[in-house]
């Protein structure tokens, strides 16, 4: 076999680019950056390979897309601005030498440090926690709330978010800072365990159409339509099925604009009907 008709040396189509061999270079990650950033050591890295004769390098072993993705092995942070000029300059020098490039993006999450749960004594995974924790607050409110309070406003004047991938709308500002404030106080494997208790749990042991049936106290339920957690459609499957089963329903609709979190702040409002089935 020559050169000229090896399967590996011959062009390859991808939709609308040609690749002019195929053999490439798969995301990986040196540890060459700088400050995150690909800066000439990085550079020359890929525009060698490129001179070598691969038809496509990709970069990265995971750039972090956010600045809650902390990098754990040198990682590029694709989310500051001031990357681009960089990996422009590196692009254009491998595409000198007709190698195409490609960049691998990611989230890390929890990959950053949890080390599989044995992290005491060690730098805990507050990072990854607080970003759960800030999901767990944006879950717990409602978007009533949060459009009525922020609205599209920015984080900070002058840091437009439709400009630049590291400004912020306020909304998310203060849903990080409560998540990070409330991950100073918690612990990373707590949260796992609870959520998931929350995910075998079922009522009665087994559903809760068969707990139903051994229910013999009277039931009140108070929701809030707008919740996100216990979401209006479950909650009315859950007392469908108690019905079903016999149990003695009460049924009580609270009000806000807060969904989840009425059920702490707002529920002066069903005193009377608790006052009522206290009363039975």
């Amino acid at each position: 076999m020559t050169p000229s008709n090896d399967p590996l040396l011959q062009p390859f189509q991808l939709k609308h680019l040609t690749l002019k061999n195929r053999i490439m270079s798969t995301a990986h990650e040196p540890a060459y950056s700088e400050a995150g950033m690909p800066t000439e050591r990085y550079r020359l890295y890929h525009v060698e390979k490129a001179k070598g004769g691969i038809a496509l390098t990709m970069t990265a072993g995971s750039a972090s897309v956010s600045r809650d993705s902390p990098p754990a092995f040198g990682n590029l942070l694709a989310w500051k601005d001031e990357i681009v000029p960089h990996l422009k300059r590196l692009t254009d020098d491998c595409h000198e030498h007709g190698c195409a490039v490609m960049i691998q993006l990611t989230h890390l999450g929890r990959r950053t440090n949890w080390n599989k749960g044995d992290y005491y004594g060690k730098t805990p995974p507050n990072a990854g926690l607080a970003k759960a924790l800030t999901v767990v607050t944006l879950q717990a409110n409602h978007q009533d709330w949060a459009n009525a309070t922020f609205g599209r406003r920015a984080a900070k004047e002058g840091e437009d978010p439709a400009k630049s991938l590291g400004s912020k709308f306020q909304v998310q500002s203060i849903l990080d800072n409560a998540g990070e404030a409330r991950a100073k106080v918690s612990d990373a494997n707590h949260f796992l365990y609870l959520v998931k208790a929350n995910q075998l749990f079922a009522a009665g042991g087994t559903s809760l159409s068969g707990a139903a049936t051994r229910i013999k106290a009277p039931v009140l339920l108070i929701t809030q339509p707008k919740d996100l957690v216990f979401t209006a459609d479950a909650v009315d499957r859950t007392a469908e099925t108690l019905k079903k089963g016999g149990v003695d329903v009460t049924h009580v609709h609270i009000q806000g604009s807060r969904g989840h979190l009425d059920g702490v702040i707002s529920m002066k409002q069903a005193e009377g009907a608790i006052r009522a089935f206290l009363e039975k």
